[in-house]
């Protein structure tokens, strides 16, 4: 690890209505906490010179351990420059460049860290249908980590994120061996100060040296490591392999229900209403998590939520608009509108029908009546000409 010299901590200061920007050397804020813990403290006074005036403040110890894991997180280079391209420093990035915390992923969140805790098989693979949330799971593990809101063994460590893809592109089937190697024998010597990420896990399974890496990190190594995959492939590719499956553990991620997504898409729609400078209706906001299931699949997955929203967001600027309607949503489905008007009225009429009869069906059948309909269409998508959604 190259470690830059005159590391510090930051302390932002308020001196008479104006920040103030002062810099601690680490070494004089390791010894505070020291001192502090062994007085029993659980904070940290700091007296500051600012001009002729003496500031007094008070910081909670776990603040300031989390700032000081902050600053080395972003000064020290862990990823050796040859090796940047294949490996990436995800905690690095996230101290650079904050996103906001997940929500509603706690059971997931918990096993994932009891899986990865552990001496052996501390591996885990993240399963689930395309755009559940998989990545912003594996994403959240780092965002704690870099924040030091992780399990105390965690604190200082590194995701790093392996880029098989990019292995891949390696042209010289010499060339391609030793990078790997390269790579397999930095995981191994940092083994103790790392969690490998794999995102894209099943390129793992296209080439022998690939395969031999994640097996040695899994089998002989006991590296910690993130994996997502979907469900269909993690089945075929690493239950029914007898060879490994057996250190593998898994953690399954089910779609939201969609009280659930509303909240989970909360802090999306911040983000786009400060890119895009246009708000939501909240009659457009439900009906986009209602009608979301009616774009790619039916289901609703916060990929795919949040990607129309944003497509929406982008639409009502495109068109001046102030607000997000239901008519950006419209625009963001893969469904011939025009078709749609050209459709003769008795085709309509007969289609609003056949969705009102599952309605019906669905409200009137004893055996069914914890579920509520959320949504009922007779706008084509894909190869409905109607849906009628529980």
């Amino acid at each position: 690890m190259k470690k830059m010299k005159n590391v510090g901590i930051i302390f932002l200061v308020e001196v008479d209505g104006e920040i103030t920007t002062l810099i601690v050397p680490e070494e004089k804020v390791r010894n505070s906490i020291e001192e502090a813990k062994k007085q029993k403290k659980e904070y940290i006074q700091y007296k500051f010179i600012v001009g002729d005036k003496e500031i007094e403040k008070e910081y909670e110890i776990a603040q300031i351990e989390g700032a000081l894991v902050k600053a080395n997180l972003v000064s020290n280079q862990l990823v050796p420059k040859a090796l940047t391209d294949y490996l990436q420093d995800v905690t690095q990035k996230l101290c650079q460049k904050p996103i906001e915390p997940i929500v509603k992923r706690k059971h997931e969140l918990e096993k994932i860290w009891f899986h990865i805790s552990q001496k052996v098989r501390n591996n885990v693979f993240i399963t689930g249908e395309m755009d559940v949330g998989k990545t912003a799971i594996a994403y959240e593990i780092a965002r704690q980590i870099s924040t030091n809101e992780c399990p105390k063994e965690f604190s200082g460590k590194r995701v790093l994120q392996l880029k098989p893809e990019q292995l891949l592109k390696i042209k010289s089937d010499r060339a391609y061996e030793r990078t790997v190697r390269k790579v397999m024998n930095f995981l191994v010597q940092n083994r103790k100060s790392i969690v490998l990420y794999i995102d894209n896990t099943l390129y793992m399974k296209t080439d022998e040296y690939l395969i031999m890496l994640l097996y040695g990190c899994i089998k002989r190594y006991n590296i910690p490591m993130i994996a997502t995959i979907q469900s269909e492939d993690y089945e075929r590719y690493f239950v029914e392999d007898t060879a490994i499956s057996k250190y593998l553990n898994e953690v399954y991620v089910e779609e939201p229900e969609k009280d659930d997504l509303r909240i989970m898409l909360d802090s999306h729609l911040k983000l786009f209403e400060k890119k895009y400078k246009v708000k939501p209706t909240q009659e457009a906001v439900k009906f986009g998590i209602y009608t979301s299931s009616l774009s790619e699949s039916p289901s609703y997955e916060p990929g795919n939520v949040i990607s129309i929203f944003e497509k929406a967001f982008r639409e009502a600027r495109r068109k001046g608009k102030k607000y997000v309607d239901k008519e950006c949503i419209l625009s963001c489905y893969n469904a011939d509108l025009k078709d749609y008007e050209n459709i003769p009225e008795k085709e309509k009429r007969a289609t609003a029908y056949h969705e009102t009869g599952h309605y019906i069906l669905q409200v009137m059948c004893e055996n069914r009546r914890d579920f509520k309909i959320s949504c009922v269409s007779i706008l084509p998508m894909m190869w409905w000409a109607g849906v009628t959604m529980s």
